[in-house]
């Protein structure tokens, strides 16, 4: 068991500072990603705004590629993530020259 994963007396520790850091970051990605399509997709329904259609792809694409944000969010911020793919990929690291990630 990890002992910084144990409440102590009620405070925040530091496993769970970390889980809401990525939680509140997935949630702005999410936001970025998704945000133009729909304030695009509003215009066209409510104020019949007239868009070019190449305009229109870019804010569609942002929003499909959202999609990729959550594993990299995860690589990047979950060390249990991390070692698990490193598990499944065979990747062992060295105590000598430990790697950053």
């Amino acid at each position: 068991m990890c002992t910084e994963n144990v409440r102590v007396g009620g405070h925040v520790t530091k496993a769970e500072k970390k889980v809401a850091m990525m939680v509140a970051i997935m949630i702005v990605a999410f936001f970025f990603a998704w945000t133009p399509y729909a304030i695009l997709a509003l215009l066209i329904a409510f104020a019949d705004a007239q868009v070019a259609p190449w305009l229109s792809v870019v804010p569609a694409l942002m929003a499909k590629s959202s999609i990729c944000y959550n594993p990299i969010i995860y690589v990047v911020l979950n060390t249990q993530f991390r070692s698990a793919w490193r598990r499944l990929l065979g990747v062992t690291v060295s105590l000598e020259h430990p790697a950053r990630w």
